[in-house]
């Protein structure tokens, strides 16, 4: 994973770029996806400097949330870069921007 990382980072000139494995067995399985993105996101949102941190939807991005530990982080901006509102007027299933505003503000 180390290795692949490396290279992708490389060939498309990335800060960043994490690989992890997953299960062929269970290829929807977003436990090793969700694990590396949270701690990721953590380290961001432990730092002091203000941010803004804008996320989209979607599973991957809902698992991420999920896995990320309670932090105290008023400091931040959460906010959502898609509607999350779906046609009929209730909330996305896979919302991860109020999930995420929960679980950093106290």
């Amino acid at each position: 994973c180390m290795d692949l990382a490396a290279e992708i980072s490389a060939r498309w000139d990335l800060a960043v770029c994490e690989v992890v494995p997953s299960d062929p067995a269970a290829p929807d399985l977003l436990a090793g996806v969700a694990s590396a993105a949270a701690g990721l996101l953590e380290k961001v949102l432990r730092q002091a400097e203000p941010k803004v941190i804008a996320l989209g939807t979607g599973r991957a991005l809902k698992a991420t949330v999920e896995a990320l530990s309670r932090m105290d982080c008023p400091q931040h901006r959460i906010v959502s870069l898609l509607g999350n509102m779906m046609a009929d007027g209730q909330a996305t299933p896979y919302n991860a921007t109020i999930r995420l505003a929960d679980r950093v503000a106290r």
